[in-house]
């Protein structure tokens, strides 16, 4: 019940916006990622990958934009997989040459993992739901930056068995997502603006 609520109001938020909004955006980013885990209770150093994303931006009022984007991470263990999120970010303007504008941003990401692992007894995929925080750059042209930290709340992705053993309940150690952090390199383009 909470989710279909949740859903309908994100809905109504997005066609508020856009129908008020003063500018839209659309754009890209390449994401390297870093992403850690706990297996059992033995915690993994990061692990390093490329993720892409599209995203699109509605500017209800010059200080504030609502994004929804798509991205898709397409190969680590435990991790690969696609994601939809939605990210408020609310923008300060700085006086100075090449920097267009600063924000932080704040939001939701579900990630579905399709690769829980070569060993895993998880055959379906699991879905990860994450807050969401960060802070961004809106640099010279269309070019920004961004970093976020997604907050896994230590959910369990996969599992995994020791080598040459048998797999079954009493020999296998769940996998668990622990902290992950995006470095977005990208770049948006205003499609309609107006007022702005």
């Amino acid at each position: 019940m909470f989710n279909r609520i949740k859903a309908v109001f994100l809905t109504f938020l997005l066609l508020f916006s856009s129908a008020y909004a003063q500018k839209i955006q659309l754009g890209f980013r390449i994401e390297p990622t870093f992403v850690q885990t706990q297996h059992g209770s033995e915690i993994h150093p990061y692990e390093y990958f490329y993720g892409i994303q599209a995203n699109a931006s509605v500017f209800p009022v010059k200080w504030m934009a609502i994004e929804g984007r798509a991205a898709l991470v397409p190969s680590i263990q435990y991790y690969a997989g696609g994601e939809l999120g939605i990210i408020a970010k609310f923008y300060y303007t700085p006086d100075i040459n090449f920097l267009k504008s600063v924000y932080v941003a704040g939001g939701y990401i579900s990630h579905t993992v399709f690769d829980d692992g070569h060993m895993s007894l998880s055959i379906p995929p699991t879905v990860v739901k994450m807050p969401t925080y960060g802070i961004g750059l809106n640099l010279w042209g269309a070019f920004n930056l961004e970093l976020l930290y997604l907050n896994p709340q230590n959910k369990a992705v996969g599992s995994y068995w020791p080598f040459l053993e048998i797999p079954n309940e009493g020999n296998y150690t769940k996998v668990k997502l622990k902290n992950i952090w995006k470095l977005g390199i990208g770049f948006s383009w205003d499609i309609i603006s107006w007022g702005y």
